[in-house]
């Protein structure tokens, strides 16, 4: 069964009724409708195309003729638009009728035998034919002997050849020679190509201009050594990893060919960022009220570009003082080493609170999507599970590992993507600690864009404290839930503590208007101290919701409902931020 496509123009005083035997008064506005019938997928996407293009281009000129001329010029365009998939000789029929004062093109489209490659001759001469990688490629072009003729997969090809070939250090790659002949009889073609390499260029020296960092330490970034093949996209990766460290307001980086000796000298030159970044922010939260945040930032610290954070947050149920120092270590692209000190005041439900100090050295890791983190806290920390209960003390000497994988295109704006993170902790007790335990927690969150604006979200955490003190264990390495990264309709923190942790997410967002989205959602879970009745302990939330996509992330406004208790009031909230 194939589709059928229609597509109306707007042509003012175009045609001449009189071609059809009416007269119709000068300056009327004709419509110009088509239907394509007998194509399907990229055949007919194609025609419909260039049928639109023609129309677009056509200029108001009145002429008896003008609606035969254009329905002649439509066979032509559907005739061109299947010979890119291989059909040169579509047999293309039709009629032109007039319906009141518009003009209907019905064509009727047989696309014939296609044309199949009988030869493919493709060559790689000079120093560089030899070459693995362009070898690979070579053998791996879509276009294959036996196969229908698709300019797609030609061009393809091409472009293949082409960039494996600059990337390999043959910048001067061109092709000598490249044919389709193509037989209409016979309905075969026979295609040629050859692919000059030129000689190969290498790296040459590598060039900076001074700076208040180190040299040496700049040149622990490069991703390419004097000598090795040149490769253009290094470059542009290169500057991208400068870029973003944060040391630079601009990088400029300059290679210059050296055609006599086939050596390419790279100058890097960088212009400094401001030494120190402020930052300070206002929000409100429904439940955390009026918020305040500040931070200063030093870009570099010496000349082996060392930097530290210093930030702050006060709110109604929140007070924290954080510091962090970096040292780049030896490879300062994907690893840190840090020293870490937090100062936080925590609001609970049930005006459970603690007081809580920590600091100690870490280390953070990439590799490819995965980020790893390793730290060494010392915990000490005051609290209470209730206002009528007095304060414990307790401290500990916390090992925590932590591996997040974040896949996504734009982590702002995700249209795909995913979150998974894994973090492990605990303590001995007789390495100088309150309790022994061991602590584990996984969180997810995915979303996923199933045709044009509707967006899945689903959200998984799951966490268990194992070990005989869970007393002992300090509030702030107890699990809570709620709040509008867990269940929505729950004050931050309002549920728990607890030794375990289950909370399931799922939410649907349907465009509404450019970039709003309505949504529906459905929170369930709990933070909770023994699995005795857990299906009925479990707390349960639906609701509604406008979402807007902002640049600086998605705007969320929120009305919930609890549905697992009685008699508690719905809650509206918002939130900004990205969505991973």
């Amino acid at each position: 069964m194939f589709k059928r496509a229609t597509i109306q123009c707007l042509l003012l005083g175009l045609f001449s009724a009189a071609a059809f035997g009416n007269t119709l008064p000068e300056k009327k506005n004709i419509h110009f409708r088509y239907t394509v019938t007998g194509i399907d997928n990229a055949l007919l996407k194609n025609a419909n195309e260039r049928l639109r293009v023609m129309l677009q281009s056509v200029k108001p000129v009145l002429k008896r003729h003008a609606a035969r001329q254009l329905y002649r010029a439509g066979k032509e365009e559907i005739t061109l638009a299947l010979q890119p998939y291989g059909y040169y000789q579509p047999t293309v029929d039709g009629e032109l009728k007039q319906e009141g004062q518009d003009y209907v093109a019905n064509y009727t489209v047989q696309q014939g035998e296609p044309i199949h490659i009988q030869s493919l001759n493709v060559l790689i001469k000079g120093p560089g034919r030899t070459n693995p990688a362009l070898q690979k490629t070579l053998k791996n072009i879509p276009l294959k002997q036996g196969d229908v003729l698709e300019v797609s997969k030609y061009q393809r090809s091409k472009v293949d050849l082409i960039n494996t070939a600059r990337t390999q250090g043959y910048i001067n790659a061109q092709f000598k020679h490249d044919s389709v002949k193509v037989n209409l009889i016979h309905y075969q073609a026979n295609v040629e190509m050859v692919l000059e390499t030129g000689p190969r260029y290498y790296f040459g020296p590598i060039a900076l201009n001074q700076t208040p960092l180190n040299p040496n330490f700049l040149r622990r970034f490069l991703n390419f050594k004097p000598g090795e093949p040149y490769n253009p996209q290094k470059l542009t990766d290169l500057q991208s990893t400068y870029a973003g460290t944060g040391y630079f307001r601009s990088i400029s980086i300059t290679p210059s060919p050296d055609h006599k000796t086939h050596k390419v000298p790279v100058k890097l030159n960088f212009e400094m960022n401001k030494k120190h970044m402020y930052q300070i922010g206002l929000g409100y939260g429904t439940v955390s009220g009026i918020r305040l945040s500040g931070a200063v930032n030093w870009r570099y610290i010496g000349q082996y570009g060392h930097k530290f954070k210093l930030s702050g947050l006060w709110s109604r149920t929140y007070y924290d003082l954080s510091a962090q120092y970096l040292i780049p270590a030896h490879n300062p692209v994907t690893s840190y080493y840090t020293l870490n000190a937090s100062v936080y005041i925590m609001q609970a439900n049930n005006d459970a609170k603690a007081y809580v100090g920590k600091f100690g050295p870490g280390y953070l890791w990439q590799m490819d999507k995965w980020t790893f983190e390793g730290y060494l806290w010392y915990l000490n920390e005051s609290w209470r599970l209730n206002g009528n209960e007095d304060y414990q003390s307790g401290h500990l000497i916390m090992p925590e590992v932590k591996a997040t994988r974040l896949s996504t295109q734009n982590i702002v704006s995700v249209e795909n993507g995913s979150r998974y993170q894994f973090i492990i902790s605990g303590a001995y007790k007789n390495l100088y600690s309150a309790a022994s335990y061991l602590s584990s927690r996984f969180n997810f969150k995915g979303i996923k864009t199933l045709g044009v604006g509707n967006r899945f979200i689903l959200g998984l955490q799951l966490g268990a404290i194992a070990g005989s003190q869970y007393n002992n264990i300090p509030l702030s390495q107890r699990f809570f839930a709620g709040g509008d990264n867990s269940i929505l309709g729950f004050d931050y923190l309002g549920i728990g503590p607890g030794r375990y942790l289950t909370v399931a997410n799922t939410a649907y967002q349907r465009k509404i208007y450019g970039d709003f989205y309505a949504q529906v959602f459905y929170d369930l879970g709990n933070a909770f101290v023994s699995f005795d009745n857990y299906k009925h302990n479990l707390n349960r939330t639906a609701g509604l919701g406008v979402v807007w996509r902002t640049p600086v992330g998605d705007l969320t406004v929120y009305w919930a409902k609890i549905l697992s208790k009685q008699g508690q009031p719905n809650q509206f909230g918002f939130s900004l931020g990205p969505e991973l």
